[in-house]
């Protein structure tokens, strides 16, 4: 083989190899694009709280995070001031699609509408989350 075909030859492979490099970039770009922007739209839907009357009002707050500690404890996102409630009483996450709620294994329990929580339970809207003698309301969007 003459060697001007075998520098011509080694040229071709290195401009295809490049190539191949190249475009191998721009898929994985891409790809990465548009996982980007599949997660960005699977926003939290809020989850509003109705907390027991205060001075005769219903307190109502809206949460916009994954997940929601119930206690006692001040650090708490719902604190609760209610000796019946243990510091760190329940938990409320957003996975898989839905709000659940489980019990932080508190001593007096969790109620999820007048019902023991023994297991984590998925939330609908209107219902009622007692931790000791505090009965929380659950409103989701539509």
């Amino acid at each position: 083989m003459s060697a001007p075909i075998f520098v011509g030859l080694r040229l071709l492979a290195a401009i295809l190899l490049y190539a191949f490099v190249g475009w191998s970039f721009y898929l994985m770009w891409r790809m990465l694009k548009s996982q980007t922007d599949f997660l960005s739209s699977k926003k939290i839907p809020p989850i509003t709280v109705g907390l027991p009357p205060l001075n005769n009002e219903i307190t109502i707050i809206t949460f916009e995070q994954p997940e929601l500690i119930v206690g006692r404890e001040p650090d708490c996102e719902i604190h609760l001031d209610d000796s019946a409630v243990s510091a760190r009483h329940a938990r409320l996450s957003f996975h898989h699609g839905h709000w659940w709620v489980e019990d932080s294994g508190s001593k007096n329990g969790t109620m999820l509408n007048e019902n023991p929580l023994s297991v984590p339970t998925i939330v609908t809207n209107g219902d009622t989350i007692s931790c000791g003698n505090t009965t929380l309301t659950i409103n989701l969007p539509e």
